[in-house]
C-alpha cells in the first residue's frame, strides 16, 4: 500500500510541474505524433516493429487479420480450419504468451489466456503492428512472444467517404462490407460493418484414412457479423475525446477431425463487445490522458454426442491514467496507474470469480543527438501474491542520414495464470505462480539508398534470446485427473531477417518485393515431471519459415504474388518423428483492375489461394483447403466537405 501511495504522489508532483510552467523560460515544442501516442506505442517506438499496411490488408483480409499476420509478419497462426479458431504465436512461445491490444485494452481471453484471432476482422483497426520485444514494464502480463497492437487513429480533415465491398469466395463464402468516414478539423466519425456466411464444405485428401480418399469437410458452416464505430472530437484548449466500440458475433459449426468416420454435431457461438473512452488534455509541455474500457465475451461450446453444454461469460473493466512531461534537453518522463476488474461466470468454476488488479508505472526517455535511451518500470498490485517490479531498457541509434538504425533492449516478462488454470473443477490450482522470464534483443536496420531516390532498399535483422520460467502445464496427479503445475523452463532464440525493395518509375508505377526469413529454436530446458524431455523442441514450433511477396502497382491494375514456407513441426513433446508434420509451401496470386473517376473509384479483384494445390496441416488432424478462389468488387466514393 505504501508503494501505491508513493506512485500517486509522483503523479501529483508531475501535474504540479505543469501548472508551475513559469519555471521554464522557453516553450518546448511537442511533436504531434508523440502527443497522440499512447504509452503502449510511445515506449515501443524504439524497438523494431512490423507494421501491416492497408494494401496488404486489402488483399489478405477477407476473413480476419489472421491471413495478413501470417503472410507479412513473423507471427505463426495455428489454424483449426477455415472458419474455425485461429491462435497466434510469436518466437516459439505458446498461444497464451502473446498479447493482443485493441486501442490500449488487452483483449485476450480471461478463461484461456489465448486470443482467437479469427474474431478480429480487418476493419477492427486502421493500424496493426507487431511489437517483438514487448516489455511487461509497459504492457503488463503475457508478452513473452510479443504483442499485437490494434489502433484506430483519426485523421482530422474535411471529408465524407463511403465504401462498399463484396467478396465472393470458394465454398459458398460471401462477405459484404460497408464503411463510412465523415468529419472535419474538429470531429471525425467512422463506421465499418460486415456480414459473412460461409459453407466451407471444401474437399481435402484425408491422409489418416486408408488410401487417402478425397472427402468433403462437412458441418463447417459459419455466420458472423461485426461493426466497428469510433467518434473523435477535438475540443478547445487542446482537449481530445475518443469513443469507440467493436462488436462481433460468430456462429460456427465444428467439423470432425481428419480420420473420423462419424459426423460431428459440435458448434461454438461467440459474442464479444469492446468499448473504450479516452480523454486527453494537452498542456504547453505535457499531456495527460485517462482511458476506460469494457470487454464482454460470451462463448458457448456444445457437443450433443458427448452431452457437453458449456457457456462462458466474462467481463473486464480496464482503466488507465497517464501523465507525460516533455522537459528541456530532450528528456521525457511519465507516470501512471492501471486498475482492472475481471469477472468470470463459468459453471465449472462453481462460483463467480472476481479479481481486482492494479499497477503503478513510470518511464523515462532521453535523446542525446542520435541516441535514444528508454527505461520503464512497473509494479503489479495483486491480492493473490507478490510480483517483483518489472523493468525494461532500450538504447537505440539512428544516424543523421538515416542509413543505419540499431537498438538493443532488455525486457522483463511475466504472465498471470488464466482463470481455467486457477479455478477449473476438478483440477484447478489456485497456488500457481506467474510465469516469468526475460528477453534480450538486438536490431539492425540498413537503408543504403537516399530517401529521395526512386529505388528504396531496406535490410533488417533482429536477434533475440528469451528464457521462460515456471511454464504452466496440465499434468496427471492421480489416475484420470490432471492439474496445472509450474513444471517447465523453456528457451527461445533466433533470427528474423528481412529485405524490402521498392522501385518507383513514376507517380503511378511501382514494384515492391519483400523476403522475410525467420529462424527460431525453442526447446524445453527443464521439465520437472519428465527429465527425458529436456532439450526437446516445443511442439508446433517450426525452426524455419520464409515469407515473401512481389507486387506491381499501376494506375489501372495491381498484380501480386505471395509465398509462404513453414518448416517441419513436432506435434508432441517427445518429438516422435512419425507424428511430425511435414513442411509445406503456399503460393497465392492476385490481380486487380481499377477505375478512377472524379469522386469515386472502383475495383475488380481476382485472387487464387494455394495456387499449386498443396496438401498441408497447420495443426495435426485439422483439414485445410486445396486451391480456392476469391472475387472482390469494391466501390469507394469520396468528397471533400466545405
Amino acid at each position: 500500500m505504501k508503494k501505491l501511495k508513493l506512485h500517486f504522489i509522483l503523479l501529483f508532483v508531475f501535474v504540479q510541474i505543469e501548472f508551475a510552467s513559469p519555471i521554464f523560460a522557453d516553450t518546448i515544442p511537442i511533436p504531434e505524433v508523440l502527443i497522440q501516442s499512447s504509452r503502449e506505442n510511445f515506449y515501443s517506438a524504439s524497438n523494431y516493429n512490423y507494421k501491416i499496411d492497408s494494401f496488404q490488408l486489402h488483399y489478405y483480409g477477407q476473413n480476419s487479420i489472421a491471413d495478413a499476420l501470417q503472410n507479412f509478419t513473423p507471427v505463426q497462426i495455428n489454424s483449426y480450419g477455415v472458419g474455425g479458431i485461429a491462435t497466434i504465436s510469436l518466437r516459439g512461445t505458446a498461444d497464451d504468451q502473446t498479447s493482443v491490444f485493441w486501442n490500449g485494452m488487452r483483449i485476450n481471453s480471461l478463461t484461456l489466456g489465448t486470443m482467437d484471432i479469427s474474431l478480429i476482422p480487418v476493419n477492427a483497426a486502421t493500424s496493426i503492428q507487431i511489437v517483438t520485444d514487448a516489455s511487461s514494464a509497459v504492457l503488463g502480463s503475457g508478452n513473452f512472444g510479443g504483442a499485437v497492437l490494434l489502433n484506430n487513429t483519426p485523421v482530422f480533415n474535411k471529408k465524407i467517404e463511403v465504401g462498399i465491398r463484396q467478396d465472393f469466395s470458394s465454398f459458398k463464402n460471401f462477405r459484404t462490407n460497408l464503411s463510412v468516414n465523415v468529419g472535419n478539423e474538429k470531429i471525425q466519425f467512422s463506421s465499418s460493418s460486415f456480414y459473412q456466411t460461409m459453407k466451407n464444405n471444401f474437399p481435402f485428401y484425408d491422409k489418416y484414412k486408408f488410401d487417402h480418399p478425397l472427402v468433403l469437410n462437412e458441418n463447417n458452416e459459419t455466420k458472423q457479423w461485426a461493426t466497428v464505430n469510433q467518434l473523435n472530437v477535438k475540443f478547445k484548449k487542446n482537449q481530445l475525446l475518443d469513443i469507440g466500440n467493436f462488436t462481433l458475433q460468430k456462429n460456427h459449426n465444428i467439423p470432425a477431425n481428419m480420420g473420423s468416420y462419424g459426423k460431428s454435431n459440435k458448434f461454438q457461438d461467440d459474442f464479444s463487445s469492446k468499448s473504450f473512452v479516452k480523454y486527453q488534455k494537452i498542456f504547453t509541455q505535457s499531456q495527460f490522458y485517462i482511458r476506460s474500457g469494457y470487454v464482454y465475451d460470451y462463448m458457448l461450446y456444445h457437443d450433443s454426442i458427448n452431452k457437453i453444454y458449456a457457456p462462458y461469460y466474462t467481463h473486464q473493466s480496464q482503466n488507465s491514467a497517464n501523465y507525460r512531461h516533455f522537459f528541456k534537453h530532450q528528456i521525457v518522463l511519465d507516470a501512471g496507474m492501471d486498475y482492472n476488474v475481471e469477472i468470470a461466470k463459468v459453471e465449472e468454476y462453481k462460483n463467480k470469480i472476481i479479481r481486482h488488479r492494479g499497477a503503478a508505472f513510470a518511464g523515462a526517455k532521453y535523446t542525446l543527438k542520435n541516441i535514444v535511451f528508454n527505461a520503464s518500470v512497473r509494479q503489479e498490485i495483486l491480492k493473490a501474491g507478490y510480483i517483483r517490479p518489472q523493468f525494461g531498457l532500450n538504447i537505440s541509434f539512428n544516424d543523421k542520414k538515416g542509413f543505419v538504425s540499431t537498438s538493443i533492449s532488455y525486457a522483463d516478462k511475466f504472465r498471470l495464470a488464466d482463470f481455467n488454470d486457477l479455478y477449473w473443477q476438478p483440477g484447478g490450482n489456485k497456488n500457481l505462480k506467474p510465469e516469468n522470464g526475460f528477453t534480450v534483443e538486438y536490431n539492425l536496420i540498413l537503408k543504403p539508398i537516399k530517401k529521395s531516390a526512386r529505388y528504396q532498399l531496406i535490410i533488417s535483422n533482429a536477434v533475440y534470446y528469451s528464457i521462460i520460467n515456471n511454464n504452466i502445464v496440465w499434468s496427471p496427479i492421480v489416475s484420470g485427473l490432471y492439474s496445472p503445475q509450474n513444471i517447465k523452463k523453456t528457451r527461445h532464440y533466433g533470427l528474423e531477417s528481412k529485405i524490402e525493395n521498392t522501385i518507383l518509375w513514376n507517380k503511378t508505377n511501382a514494384f515492391k518485393f519483400s523476403i522475410n526469413y525467420n529462424y527460431n529454436h525453442s526447446t524445453i530446458v527443464n521439465d520437472e515431471t519428465n527429465r527425458s524431455l529436456n532439450g526437446n523442441f516445443i511442439r508446433y514450433k517450426p525452426q524455419h519459415t520464409i515469407k515473401s511477396y512481389f507486387i506491381f502497382e499501376d494506375k489501372y491494375f495491381n498484380i501480386g504474388l505471395n509465398y509462404l514456407y513453414v518448416g517441419q513441426r513436432f506435434t508432441d513433446d517427445e518429438n516422435i518423428k512419425v507424428f511430425q508434420l511435414k513442411p509445406y509451401s503456399l503460393v497465392d496470386l492476385f490481380i486487380a483492375f481499377k477505375g478512377n473517376f472524379k469522386k469515386a473509384n472502383a475495383e475488380f479483384g481476382f485472387k487464387i489461394n494455394n495456387l499449386f494445390n498443396t496438401k498441408y496441416e497447420s495443426l495435426r488432424s485439422y483439414a485445410q483447403p486445396l486451391r480456392n478462389y476469391n472475387i472482390t468488387l469494391l466501390i469507394n466514393c469520396k468528397s471533400k466537405l466545405k
